[in-house]
């Protein structure tokens, strides 16, 4: 019994180790992508998602997030199990598909700018989104760090930068 509690703790220790982990790099990823998009495009038109800083979204947000985590999940591993692909190859198509589906979310009207701004921003997060499912096999993991970072990018930021 000791045996099977302390082997559960060292599941929940290496499941919240590996979210943290993809968290701060999913943060740090996406402030520097982010830059490199200002930097290259400057700051006009609107480029960031519509959802930022409206706070009745906030009811809505965890059930469109575990969406997107099913959709982007089921795709990975229908591609890795139906299809036979690699799980790199099956994560590079999935995280395409992820930026995709935000296309019309961060238009504003530059398509050059949106498109760069989807490679270096959401192609590059789901990528780190299937790492924390990848590493411990949960749909939970992905999920809890695609959320945290969506609440705290969508709904704590605009306290500290406001639109």
């Amino acid at each position: 019994m000791a045996i099977r509690r302390w082997l559960v703790f060292e599941l929940i220790e290496k499941i919240y180790k590996i979210a943290i982990a993809c968290l701060i790099i999913n943060t740090i990823w996406s402030m520097l992508g982010g830059t490199i998009v200002a930097l290259i495009f400057g700051n006009s038109g609107n480029h960031a998602n519509a959802v930022f800083g409206d706070y009745i979204m906030i009811f809505f947000v965890p059930f469109m997030i575990m969406g997107e985590e099913l959709f982007s999940i089921g795709i990975l591993e229908t591609l890795r199990t139906k299809w036979g692909l690699s799980t790199m190859i099956s994560t590079l198509i999935t995280s395409v598909i992820f930026g995709l589906i935000h296309l019309n979310t961060y238009n504003g009207g530059n398509v050059l700018r949106t498109i760069i701004q989807i490679l270096l921003v959401q192609v590059v997060a789901r990528l780190i989104f299937n790492y924390a499912y990848l590493k411990t096999s949960s749909i939970w993991t992905s999920y809890a760090v695609h959320l945290v970072f969506d609440l705290v990018f969508l709904f704590v930021l605009p306290f500290v930068i406001p639109k």
